[in-house]
């Protein structure tokens, strides 16, 4: 029998957090932390925002995701940039 996937919402956002406050961290995690890694959408999001930042070549950074969730219109869903920057 499959154990249920144990997940927090607040390691989620820590590790969030880490690697838009130090974006050279994202290195360090990028192979092992995947979209799928996350279990509430809104962190995938938020991930995905990061990867695709990063991938374009464009620096991340509070502004860069925040832009770009609203872009594609997720911002408001995942609690505005107040969510972000928090």
């Amino acid at each position: 029998m499959n154990k249920p996937m144990l997940y927090s919402p607040d390691m989620e956002a820590a590790l969030l957090a880490s690697v838009l406050i130090s974006p050279e961290c994202y290195l360090d995690v990028r192979g092992t932390v995947s979209a799928n890694s996350f279990y509430l959408d809104k962190h995938k999001w938020i991930w995905r925002a990061m990867i695709d930042l990063f991938d374009g070549g464009q620096a991340f950074d509070f502004l860069a995701v925040i832009r770009l969730l609203e872009e594609r219109e997720q911002l408001t869903e995942i609690g505005g940039p107040a969510y972000i920057t928090e």
